[in-house]
């Protein structure tokens, strides 16, 4: 199992790309976070598609930027070597001030994946982001058709009120289109889609990617970490864990459920009985099995259990305690 984190900066990037690389060919669980994805993508466009010197435009600039005085300059990035690059409208000298943060919405391109299953079937979902660097929509196509998909998109909503342009509304209809034609259906979607942000100057932020024949290959540009609760846990962090217990297939096909003990509840039995009890509401995970005692006397539903801070999955806590949807009040300005 490996899991590759978030962060910023050129130091130790080339092990956390050996680690992609190594799950990648290995067939090991993986999750990369925010800069474990961008590592993630790179690794593959450098052994998979063949991009000599693909890499971060983060890394790059950072390595480059203290050249001693008389040795040449480095020789610039050809646009196809640019795997990762910074958001324009997201840069700036304050490191925090003008990042792409908090809550956004992604959209699934597609059905056919691990983590439209463990986020409920949800044709849109809500995570929080933390970054200013992106995977580069010019080269995702390319990478895509190579085999490592990229499964979830988002746009930027304007003036922090959930609301989205025009022309991102029009990326959002391509999304949500039906795929025909199988996983090549997918791939001209994908192409579709960046083109079409390039043509109109429009962000189409890649959210979310799996690699194809992998047992569980997945990045997120999002931090899940955010809205993860131990009677709720994150779908991503939860899919990792049920990949490395072998315990995956059998969870999205709704067969068996996890416990904490290594005991297994029938979810289509009718006849078994149980000493377990499951929260619905907290996606039957792990920890939300609770014991009960048949001898007890305080025996009560589903929905009569308090849990502090529960969420509904996939949604972040609190109020905002419903399905995730794109706002698509259109923006003239």
């Amino acid at each position: 199992m490996k899991q590759i984190p978030g962060g910023f900066g050129a130091r130790g990037i080339e092990g956390k790309i050996k680690a992609c690389k190594y799950a990648r060919e290995n067939n090991k669980p993986f999750l990369g976070i925010c800069l474990g994805m961008q590592c993630a993508a790179t690794e593959f466009a450098r052994n998979v598609c063949k991009i000599d010197g693909a890499t971060s435009t983060e890394f790059w600039e950072e390595q480059n930027s203290d050249n001693l005085e008389g040795t040449p300059p480095a020789k610039e990035l050809t646009p196809e070597q640019k795997i990762v690059i910074t958001m324009l409208e997201h840069s700036g000298g304050d490191m925090g001030g003008t990042m792409r943060l908090g809550r956004r919405a992604t959209e699934f391109l597609t059905t056919d994946c691990i983590l439209y299953d463990l986020y409920g079937k949800n044709q849109s979902i809500e995570e929080r982001h933390r970054h200013r660097y992106e995977i580069n929509p010019a080269v995702v196509p390319k990478l895509t058709a190579a085999g490592l998909r990229f499964v979830g998109m988002g746009v930027d909503q304007t003036k922090n009120n959930g609301n989205i342009s025009v022309s991102s509304i029009a990326l959002l209809k391509i999304a949500r289109e039906a795929i025909k034609d199988g996983e090549q259906g997918f791939i001209n979607k994908v192409k579709k889609l960046c083109e079409r942000g390039e043509e109109t100057n429009t962000a189409v932020r890649m959210e979310m990617v799996e690699l194809k024949d992998h047992p569980y290959f997945v990045g997120v540009q999002y931090h899940p970490e955010y809205t993860s609760h131990p009677l709720s846990p994150s779908p991503p962090f939860l899919g990792l864990i049920l990949a490395s217990s072998g315990q995956l297939q059998s969870f999205l096909d709704k067969t068996r459920v996890p416990s904490p003990v290594n005991l297994f509840h029938d979810v289509e039995s009718t006849t078994k009985p149980t000493k377990f009890h499951y929260l619905p509401s907290a996606g039957n995970s792990s920890a939300s099995l609770l014991t009960l005692n048949d001898n007890s006397k305080h025996h009560s539903s589903g929905a009569d259990l308090k849990v502090p801070g529960l969420r509904q999955q996939p949604s972040p806590p609190g109020s905002e305690n419903k399905p995730p949807v794109f706002t698509i009040t259109e923006d003239h300005s």
